[in-house]
């Protein structure tokens, strides 16, 4: 029973330390498409939209992963939705805006309020992306709160019971060499 209960916190800490993981990697891969998208507009070089589309791949997987990983925590899951939506609106503006800058029909004043745009999506999901990481970051403390003391206790049962069996052993052998040398002492 402890054993199990001991595995569960374990699992539920790990489970824990993953999303915080999945987090970070939707958040570094959202400044990658970010930051190459950008430099395509003050470059004009396209491996930095190449950049940017490789770089959707690793957000999608992430965010896939931490839908599973908060399937029974609701808020999350509401926030992953919003991400995902400012994500596909971001992506939209972000190729739409990189099409007519490349055909020479994007005016460098509505590139500067498309990049703002782009920039209020983007702080709105940093936003979300840091309340994610904070409510895991308390979750991740309640679960570690919880598992130390099951520990502990398995720890203290460990110990009494390799007490326990080294006093019986030491009890048994002298049992058998007392038994041995009254016998011998009768022959």
């Amino acid at each position: 029973m402890l054993a199990e209960r001991n595995w569960a916190a374990a699992e539920r800490v790990n489970r824990a330390l993953e999303t915080g993981e999945q987090i970070q990697r939707l958040h570094a891969s959202e400044l990658a498409v970010s930051s190459s998208v950008r430099g395509y507009f003050i470059t004009r070089q396209e491996p930095f939209v190449t950049q940017a589309r490789s770089s959707l791949g690793p957000f999608d997987s992430a965010r896939q992963r931490l839908l599973i990983l908060t399937a029974d925590r609701p808020l999350q899951r509401r926030r992953l939705a919003e991400i995902a939506a400012l994500e596909q609106v971001q992506e939209e503006q972000m190729f739409d805006a990189t099409g007519r800058f490349r055909s020479g029909v994007l005016p460098w004043d509505q590139l500067r309020t498309e990049l703002n745009d782009a920039e209020k999506t983007r702080s709105r999901m940093a936003d979300l992306l840091a309340s994610m990481e904070q409510d895991n970051t308390g979750q991740l403390q309640t679960f570690l709160s919880d598992a130390g003391p099951l520990r502990a206790e398995q720890g203290v049962i460990t110990g009494i019971c390799l007490l326990l069996g080294l006093s019986g052993g030491l009890l048994a052998t002298l049992l058998f060499a007392r038994g041995i040398t009254s016998r011998m002492g009768a022959l």
